[in-house]
C-alpha cells in the first residue's frame, strides 16, 4: 500500500497532496541549477531580458511569456532577479500541465500522475528546454492544460466551453511549435468525434488557429510557410542541410535508456499520438529529403520535445515492470533512468555518455557570457550614451545583455547570434558613424579599426569611433 493511502487523506486531499508533490518536486529540481549560480542561468534566457523591455515598448499578445515579462520591466523590477525566478516558476506550471493532464485525461491515479511528473521534471529534455526554451516550456505547460479537457468539451456548460476556447487560443499565442501540436489534436478531435458540438468548437479553433499561424506567426518571413511543405525545388534558399546522422546520435545520447521502458509501457490515447507524430515528423525530417526542415527548425528541438509523450509511455512500462505495487521502487526506476541529469543541472559529475555537445551543453551552471565578465560588461552597457541615433557593436552572444543594459541600437558580431561575423564586417554596415560605441574585449583590433578606448573593467574594453563619420 503506498504512502499516500496510508496517511488515510480524502480523495479530494489526496489529489491536492499529489499535485502540490508534483509541482513542489519541479520547482526544487529547477531552483538547484539556478541557486548554484549568481545570475540567470541559460544561453538564450538573457535574450529575455531584452524582450521585456521591446514588449513594455510595443505590446503584442503573441509570445504570451514575453509579454507577462512586459508587466514586471513597466512596473520597474530588477530583470535580472526577475529572470532568475521566473524560469523556475514555469516549470512548475509545466509539471502541473503534466499532472494534470495524467488525472483529467488519462484517469491516472494520484501516484501515477506524481509519477509522470516526476519524470518529466528529472529529464534531460526537459532541463535542456528549460534552461533558455522558455517560451517554449511555458507554452507546453498551456498545450498540457487545454489538452487535459480535450474529449469533454460537448458535455461541458457554455461558460466553461468558452473558457476552453479562450484557454485554446492563448495556448496557439504561446510559440509557434506548440499552436501547431494543439492544432493537430483539435483537427483529430473534429474529424472523429461524433458530437456535433465539439464538433463546431474544434473546427472554429482549427480555423482560428490556421489563421493566426499563417497571418501572424510568419507574417514578417513568409518563406518560412513553406518550410512546413515538401520542398519541390531543391535549390530553394528556404532550406539548410542538415546531416540526419549527428540527429541520431542526439536522439542516442538523450533516449536510449527510456525508449525500451516506452514500448513496453505504449498505449494509444489521440493527443499523445498526434503529438508524437508530430515531434517525430520533425525530429526525422530529413529522411524525406536532406534539404527539409520542418518549419526551418533544427531537428534536435523536435527530439527534446518527445519527452513529452515519451514521459507516459515510460512510466507507464516502470509501472507495467513493478506492477504498480512498490511506489518506492518506481521512484528508484525513474531516477535511475533519469541519472544523467544530475550532473546537468550541477548536482554531480557528468558521465560521459550524457557529454552531448552542441545541443546540450555540460552544465546549466552558466549563461551565454563568462561570469568573470558580467559585472564589468553591466557596467560598461550603462556608461553607452541613452543619444538619440546611438549605436552599439557587440558580440553576438550579449545581444539581450546589451538591448537590456543599453538604449542604443545594438548590431552584433561573432559567436552564435553572428549576424556579422566579424568586427570590420558589422562596422562595414553602418552608414554614420557619428555615434558608435563598441564592447569588446580585443583593444588592438578595435584600434586597428579606428576605435578609441573610453573605458575598462576588468578584461573588457568600451570604445567610441573615431575614424570618421562615414
Amino acid at each position: 500500500m503506498s504512502l499516500l493511502v496510508r496517511l488515510r487523506l480524502t480523495p479530494r486531499g489526496l489529489d491536492r497532496l499529489g499535485l502540490l508533490a508534483a509541482v513542489g518536486s519541479a520547482l526544487i529540481i529547477r531552483a538547484i541549477p539556478q541557486l548554484l549560480f549568481p545570475y540567470p542561468i541559460g544561453f538564450d534566457t538573457s535574450l529575455y531580458l531584452g524582450f521585456a523591455k521591446a514588449h513594455a515598448m510595443n505590446p503584442d499578445p503573441f509570445r504570451i511569456f514575453e509579454q507577462i515579462l512586459a508587466i514586471p520591466y513597466l512596473a520597474g523590477a530588477n530583470m535580472l532577479v526577475v529572470m532568475e525566478i521566473a524560469p523556475i516558476i514555469v516549470y512548475g506550471v509545466l509539471a502541473l500541465g503534466i499532472y494534470i493532464f495524467a488525472r483529467n485525461a488519462l484517469k491516472w491515479s494520484v501516484s501515477m500522475s506524481f509519477f509522470v511528473s516526476l519524470y518529466l521534471s528529472l529529464s534531460l529534455s526537459a532541463l535542456r528546454m528549460s534552461w533558455d526554451m522558455h517560451d517554449l516550456v511555458f507554452g507546453l505547460a498551456l498545450l498540457l492544460l487545454t489538452l487535459s479537457f480535450v474529449g469533454k468539451v460537448g458535455g461541458m456548460r457554455p461558460r466553461y466551453q468558452a473558457a476552453f476556447v479562450i484557454l485554446s487560443l492563448v495556448t496557439m499565442l504561446s510559440h509557434e511549435l506548440v499552436a501547431l501540436a494543439l492544432l493537430g489534436v483539435l483537427a483529430t478531435e473534429a474529424f472523429l468525434t461524433t458530437s456535433k458540438t465539439e464538433k463546431r468548437i474544434y473546427g472554429g479553433l482549427v480555423a482560428l488557429g490556421l489563421g493566426a499561424f499563417l497571418g501572424v506567426w510568419y507574417i514578417g518571413d513568409l518563406g518560412k510557410v513553406f518550410d512546413w511543405v515538401y520542398p519541390i525545388f531543391q535549390g530553394s534558399a528556404f532550406f539548410e542541410p542538415r546531416p540526419l546522422g549527428g540527429t541520431l546520435v542526439f536522439l542516442i545520447q538523450v533516449y536510449s535508456i527510456s525508449i525500451p521502458f516506452a514500448l513496453f509501457g505504449f498505449f494509444r490515447q489521440r493527443a499523445l499520438l498526434v503529438m508524437l507524430a508530430f515531434f517525430l515528423l520533425g525530429s526525422f525530417a530529413p529522411l524525406l529529403t536532406p534539404t527539409f526542415l520542418l518549419g526551418g527548425i533544427p531537428q534536435w528541438r523536435y527530439m527534446l520535445l518527445l519527452v513529452v509523450p515519451v514521459s507516459f509511455y515510460v512510466v507507464n512500462g516502470v509501472k507495467r515492470i513493478f506492477r504498480g505495487r512498490l511506489s518506492s521502487l518506481m521512484i528508484v526506476g525513474i531516477l535511475l533512468l533519469n541519472s544523467g541529469s544530475l550532473s546537468f543541472i550541477g548536482a554531480a559529475g557528468a558521465p560521459p555518455y550524457y557529454q552531448v555537445t552542441g545541443e546540450v551543453p555540460p552544465s546549466m551552471v552558466q549563461t551565454s557570457a563568462p561570469l568573470a565578465d558580467i559585472p564589468s560588461m553591466i557596467q560598461l552597457l550603462q556608461q553607452v550614451p541613452s543619444a538619440p541615433n546611438t549605436t552599439l557593436l557587440i558580440y553576438g552572444d550579449w545581444l539581450g545583455w546589451a538591448n537590456y543594459f543599453s538604449n542604443a541600437k545594438v548590431v552584433g558580431f561573432g559567436g552564435e547570434y553572428n549576424v556579422n561575423a566579424t568586427l570590420a564586417g558589422a562596422l562595414g554596415t553602418i552608414p554614420n558613424k557619428q555615434n558608435l560605441w563598441l564592447l569588446w574585449w580585443d583593444a588592438q583590433q578595435a584600434e586597428s579599426l579606428r576605435f578609441t578606448e573610453v573605458g575598462f573593467r576588468g578584461s573588457l574594453f568600451l570604445f567610441h569611433y573615431s575614424g570618421g563619420l562615414n
